[in-house]
């Protein structure tokens, strides 16, 4: 649910122009380009900037926006703040959270994905086939996380074995979700050391004239974003504790 809103979040504010290239594909293709350059690496071609009507600090704000949601879903993947004790990824500490920013930049930097065929299927609407490599190290981070071969994260288990969260002040729960959410944050890193790609997965990317705006149909987006850094659902990191 959370990726989902994360998704539909950064479509809304993609507004780019796209005036006069209905029957460029070519340059559909760079405008889509452009756009996932923006959201996972923080890169702004000139030349983007140009062809959309935001400005780079505009394109610079999004960024840091996706950059925010991303490390906000990661902190709710794995169960690092629990909106049942009234946490949120708000209130995680400054420092807590500069790590996982940090870690997303990272992350983020890597991603890989190409731009193919652009086919115009009429005059509001295109659809581009973009091949994403989705990154592995949130999946082998998990894998580590679930086999209990993380010594670090052996050690906080132990410590709090016979210890409930809700039976924690303040400062004690503070201080346990601190600790917690470092270690996940260092186990992560230490999977980037052996970051790799899982098999190639291929989406179909409508870009579309909506209210006489151009943009990247959210769910073809949110179908994308999944498979950009791949988090995996069959037994979320929560559960192992």
């Amino acid at each position: 649910m959370f990726k989902k809103i994360l998704s539909m979040l950064l479509c809304c504010m993609m507004l780019f122009a796209m005036v006069g290239c209905t029957s460029r594909t070519e340059e559909v293709g760079e405008l889509v380009k452009g756009n996932l350059d923006t959201l996972y690496l923080g890169v702004f071609d000139k030349k983007h900037v140009v062809k959309v009507e935001d400005s780079l600090a505009d394109l610079e704000a999004l960024y840091e926006e996706s950059m925010y949601l991303s490390g906000e879903m990661f902190a709710m993947y794995w169960g690092i703040f629990d909106e049942y004790f009234g946490e949120t990824y708000d209130t995680l500490s400054d420092g807590l959270k500069a790590e996982i920013d940090s870690l997303m930049r990272e992350v983020y930097k890597k991603a890989k994905y190409e731009i193919g065929e652009v086919k115009q299927i009429n005059d509001s609407l295109f659809e581009v086939q973009a091949t994403v490599y989705p990154i592995d190290v949130v999946a082998t981070a998990q894998e580590a996380y679930l086999a209990g071969s993380y010594a670090p994260l052996n050690d906080f288990w132990a410590k709090y074995a016979n210890v409930y969260f809700e039976d924690l002040d303040a400062e004690a729960q503070a201080a346990y979700t601190e600790e917690y959410g470092q270690l996940i944050v260092q186990l992560v890193r230490e999977e980037m050391a052996g970051l790799d790609y899982l098999e190639p997965v291929t989406h179909t990317l409508r870009y579309e004239l909506t209210d006489e705006v151009w943009m990247l149909n959210g769910d073809d987006l949110e179908a994308f974003d999944w498979d950009v850094l791949r988090y995996v659902y069959e037994e979320n990191a929560e559960s192992a504790a």
